[in-house]
């Protein structure tokens, strides 16, 4: 089982986080052979809404609204976003800050 919290150091309390369940792709894409990350429990596992989720890992809140709903799947690059949050949630917030930090300071 796979254990986060986000703001948590490695020796904090630690809940087992339900993402590592997959679900089956929407019928459309089953034939794909698509499996899914569950984007709902992982974002519950960082105790985020929607909206804070979206904002702080810079994902269109509409992508995370269908995801969650199984109307839409997440393309390639977004299940590696997703499996790089669901690995390392404050690593991945660390590298968006500096990509923000050096957009600025290039404009």
């Amino acid at each position: 089982m796979h254990w986060r919290l986000l703001g948590q150091s490695k020796d904090a309390l630690r809940l087992p986080c339900p993402c590592r369940e997959y679900y089956p792709a929407p019928a459309g894409e089953a034939r794909k052979g698509k499996a899914l990350i569950n984007v709902q429990g992982l974002r519950e596992s960082l105790n985020l809404t929607q909206e804070e989720f979206a904002k702080r890992f810079h994902i269109p809140l509409r992508n995370v609204q269908m995801w969650e709903q199984h109307r839409r799947s997440p393309t390639a690059t977004a299940i590696t976003l997703l499996r790089m949050i669901e690995a390392d949630a404050n690593g991945v917030l660390g590298i968006l800050a500096l990509l923000e930090k050096d957009d600025e300071s290039t404009a």
